[in-house]
């Protein structure tokens, strides 16, 4: 499992280079700091003539002369980044404090520039006790008489010992690193902190341009291939525009970092916290190296971003419209069926949450909660006016029904009064379709007494002419005998059309009374098939069965269900064409047992129950007993379906 998570986590090779040459921009802007603060002090050199750095320096001077000129120990505070050197021209004395001490040979003597050291003061009292002071930094010098009147005039209390003018001396002062001097810490600080700026501006716009031309260069198919670049495209617009601010606030702070480190201000705070220079320093450099880092990857990814704005994939949404968003889906979704407590307290909740949220912020709180309110009253509004337009349809739908149009049509999509659309559209289909069925019925009916006029009246036709017959006085006996078996037959065939409509009508009412016992269906058919076989076969009905060779038991009215196959295998017989195959079929399918007859039909099949009064007793017969009959055509392919449901009358 581990494994498998460890493969899918992959680093793209463009994100490797990415980052890369954004560590060396970021490592080249840091290494830029030694320089900066070189180059501003050479500049600047003339802000050491102030008065109280003049003013140590002569205080310096003098607790020196007095050392090497008495041998005396004077206590001098020292800085232990403050290298020094006294030479006595006099009695040729001198004390050299500096670690290389070639560095007095070098400087002195073959006045070479000295890197190793960010600042010298060289100071130089002739036999008449007059002074000139140098500043040199690098291959800058900046050189001018010093007064030394001023210390004169200090009382010996402030000095801490009586004052004696200074003739033929030579004072050197060397800083190594004038960020960490006290040096710098006393009197540099605010003198050159302004001035720093400009220069840290210019490194760091170049790593600015750097960073935004390779923004710029990257293929637009190696963007996608960029660490998290595929979700930050498709993010919403504003934490984008987060992004860019974030970004906008790391350039600044990254400037301000940068010129408080080249001042010397973040590792002198450092140092009074951990009390070791070294580590002070190497947490300097590792917090300026992750937070150029922070600032040139956003940055990078920021013109990436910009970039990729006019492209489909981009996600032109904002949180607060997402948010909107879902909180009226959230709203759409409740039932106003019925109380929806669960909703209606998750909404309150979100309120609560919102204002508490927004009320923190005390001034802003009062503006974002009018913001809020808005937003509130935008939503309840369109919301109130969905819902009075849905109102208004429905009423003008039902308005429509009683008037009798039930072919109106609501095509506007419904948000709050969907529920109430559905069942007004179902209660409008279900008169539509009661009203069809009742138009159905009612031609059913009339078709199916004019079948029952025409049955009718064939045997009563038949048997008035019969009796016609029978009223000649020349008619032979046989002839009369013929004639009566003939008058008895019709007789009969019309007391059974009588019986059947008395059928027909109490199935219609559900009047019938059931004995209902448990009735093998196959060897019900198969007699029914035996008693009905010589019709078929005098029409040479090829008869095909599928029934299950075990039993189909069924709780049913014997007798009814006897009619009811007689009365199919009877219609098979009157209406199918000659010489063709009828099938009956058998089968048990998801609790249900289906009996299914069919054949060729040798006339149009205009209407299903239109044969007479035969299906309408099927019909009838087969619901009372809790069952279904169906009748499908196809062409001239008749399909009389019934089925019941297993152990249901």
């Amino acid at each position: 499992m581990l494994d498998t998570k460890l493969k899918t986590f992959k680093i793209s090779k463009i994100t490797i280079i990415v980052f890369s040459l954004i560590f060396i921009i970021s490592i080249s802007t840091i290494l830029s700091y030694k320089n900066i603060r070189k180059n501003t002090l050479k500049n600047n050199l003339s802000i050491l003539y102030d008065d109280s750095i003049l003013n140590d320096i002569r205080i310096g001077n003098q607790r020196l002369y007095k050392e090497i000129n008495n041998n005396e120990e004077l206590n001098i505070e020292q800085d232990s980044r403050v290298d020094y050197y006294v030479a006595d021209k006099k009695n040729k004395k001198e004390i050299n404090m500096f670690n290389n001490k070639d560095i007095i040979y070098r400087y002195v003597v073959n006045n070479e520039v000295i890197e190793e050291y960010d600042l010298l003061i060289k100071v130089t009292y002739d036999e008449n006790g007059e002074a000139n002071i140098e500043f040199k930094s690098g291959n800058e010098t900046s050189g001018s008489y010093m007064d030394t009147d001023v210390i004169s005039n200090l009382e010996s209390e402030e000095l801490g010992y009586k004052y004696e003018p200074i003739k033929n001396m030579t004072f050197i002062y060397g800083i190594e690193d004038i960020v960490t001097s006290e040096f710098n810490q006393t009197y540099l600080y605010k003198q050159l902190n302004y001035k720093y700026e400009k220069m840290v501006y210019k490194y760091i716009w170049g790593g600015i341009i750097l960073v935004v031309l390779f923004g710029l260069v990257i293929p637009y198919r190696k963007e996608k291939d960029l660490f998290m670049m595929k979700r930050l495209i498709k993010a919403p617009l504003d934490i984008k525009a987060a992004l860019i601010i974030f970004n906008i606030i790391m350039c600044i702070y990254s400037a301000w970092i940068a010129i408080e480190t080249i001042s010397g201000l973040v590792s002198g705070g450092l140092y009074l916290r951990v009390g070791d220079y070294e580590v002070s320093v190497i947490i300097t450099i590792v917090s300026n190296i992750l937070i150029f880092l922070v600032t040139y990857i956003t940055l990078f990814y920021n013109v990436v971003l910009v970039k990729s704005i006019k492209r489909e994939e981009n996600n032109k949404d904002t949180l607060i419209s997402i948010g909107i968003k879902k909180l009226n889906k959230f709203i759409e979704k409740i039932d106003l069926r019925k109380f929806n407590k669960k909703r209606t307290i998750i909404l309150l909740i979100i309120n609560l949450i919102i204002v508490s949220l927004l009320s923190l912020f005390w001034f802003f709180g009062i503006i974002g909660v009018l913001l809020y309110t808005i937003i509130l009253y935008v939503l309840i509004r369109s919301n109130i006016k969905k819902f009075n337009k849905e109102y208004k349809l429905i009423l003008n739908s039902t308005s429509m029904i009683t008037k009798g149009d039930l072919d109106y049509k609501i095509e506007e999509d419904f948000l709050w009064l969907d529920s109430l659309k559905e069942d007004v559209l179902c209660m409008k289909l279900s008169f539509k379709k009661s009203i069809e069925e009742e138009i159905k019925n009612q031609n059913m009916k009339g078709e199916l007494l004019n079948n029952i006029s025409k049955d009718l009246n064939i045997p009563v036709d038949n048997i008035i002419s019969y009796i016609e017959k029978l009223k000649d006085d020349n008619l032979s006996h046989e002839e009369r005998i013929r004639y009566i078996e003939k008058l008895e037959k019709k007789s009969y065939e019309f007391k059974k059309l009588i019986e059947d409509l008395f059928e027909v009508s109490k199935a219609n009412s559900g009047s019938i009374k059931l004995d209902l016992n448990n009735i093998d269906v196959v060897a019900l058919i198969k007699q029914t098939i035996v008693e009905e076989k010589e019709k078929l076969d005098d029409l040479s009905l090829k008869l095909n069965l599928k029934i299950p060779s075990e039993k189909v038991i069924l709780k049913l009215d014997g007798q009814r269900t006897y009619k009811v196959f007689e009365n199919l295998i009877e219609n098979i017989v009157k209406y199918s064409l000659e010489n063709t195959r009828v099938y009956i079929e058998i089968k048990e399918e998801n609790e249900k047992v289906y009996i299914i007859f069919k054949n060729i039909s040798k006339d149009p099949i205009k209407d299903c129950y239109s044969k007479g009064m035969g299906l309408q007793i099927v019909k009838g017969f087969v619901e009372v007993q809790g069952g279904n009959f169906d009748i499908e055509i196809d062409g001239d392919l008749f399909k009389a379906i019934i089925y019941f449901n297993v152990g249901v009358n």
